[in-house]
C-alpha cells in the first residue's frame, strides 16, 4: 500500500456528494485531497487553495468541513513533506 493510500484510507467511504461546501456538493473534495498528496507541487498548491476555499470560505464551516479536517490532520502529520505545513495551516483555521 502506498503512503497516500494510508493517509486517505476510508476517503471513499464518505458520501461526499451528500455533503456540502461553499459552492455546493462536496463531491470534488476527494479529488482535491488526492491531489494534495500527489507529487506535483503546483497542482498540490492549487488543490489546497480550492479545498480551503470550499470548506472554509470566509470563515464559514460546512457539512464537509469536519470530514476533510480529519484527512488534513493526517496529511499534516505524515503527508508529503511539501504538503505538511499547508495542511496544518488549513486544519488550524478550521478548528
Amino acid at each position: 500500500m502506498k503512503r497516500s493510500d494510508d493517509l486517505l484510507a476510508r476517503l471513499d467511504d464518505i458520501d461526499w456528494a451528500a455533503l456540502g461546501h461553499a459552492y455546493g456538493s462536496a463531491e470534488d473534495v476527494p479529488g482535491q485531497l488526492r491531489t494534495v498528496c500527489g507529487p506535483d507541487e503546483e497542482a498540490r498548491e492549487s488543490a489546497f487553495r480550492s479545498l480551503f476555499g470550499n470548506i472554509f470560505h470566509q470563515g464559514t464551516r460546512y457539512s464537509a468541513s469536519p470530514y476533510a479536517v480529519s484527512f488534513l490532520a493526517r496529511i499534516a502529520v505524515a503527508g508529503p513533506v511539501g504538503a505538511r505545513a499547508d495542511a496544518l495551516s488549513n486544519r488550524v483555521a478550521l478548528v
